[in-house]
């Protein structure tokens, strides 16, 4: 099998999470191209986690950040939930849970943790997700995309 982006056949293929013209989710690719891309840390030495709307983030990244406005989770919680719909702050209430149950941090550190990753993928900071999740008085922008 080839490379997708350079056509050289390596022995070794990484699959990157690159969305492609033709509609694939996924580009099959040589360390030199994956190395070049925009899907992979070369930080962590690590390929991007890669969501549904065509947005990369280093899942390590994503935590070096988290650790970074830990201390600030809890008043980010308290700013974000009394902004929300009724039924917008079941669906975070839920998808903190869930995730809190997978990495055993509270439900703070979740809602952190899905705006740094949001930030991450967008290239922006944290301080414009919780810009946009407190203009629009939605958190649609972290969990759905």
């Amino acid at each position: 099998m080839k490379c997708e982006l350079c056509g050289k056949d390596p022995i070794k293929l990484l699959l990157l999470p690159l969305h492609q013209p033709d509609g694939k989710l996924c580009t099959f690719t040589c360390e030199e191209c994956a190395r070049k891309s925009s899907a992979f840390c070369c930080k962590h030495n690590k390929i991007h986690q890669g969501f549904s709307d065509g947005s990369t983030a280093c899942l390590s990244c994503v935590e070096e950040l988290v650790q970074t406005r830990k201390e600030y989770a809890l008043r980010i919680w308290a700013s974000i939930l009394p902004l929300l719909p009724s039924f917008e702050k079941e669906w975070l209430q839920e998808a903190c849970e869930l995730s809190s149950l997978v990495t055993n941090d509270g439900e703070e550190i979740a809602i952190l943790r899905f705006i740094a990753c949001k930030a991450l993928r967008s290239n922006c900071s944290v301080e414009d997700v919780l810009t946009d999740i407190q203009v629009k008085h939605s958190v649609s922008c972290i969990l759905f995309a």
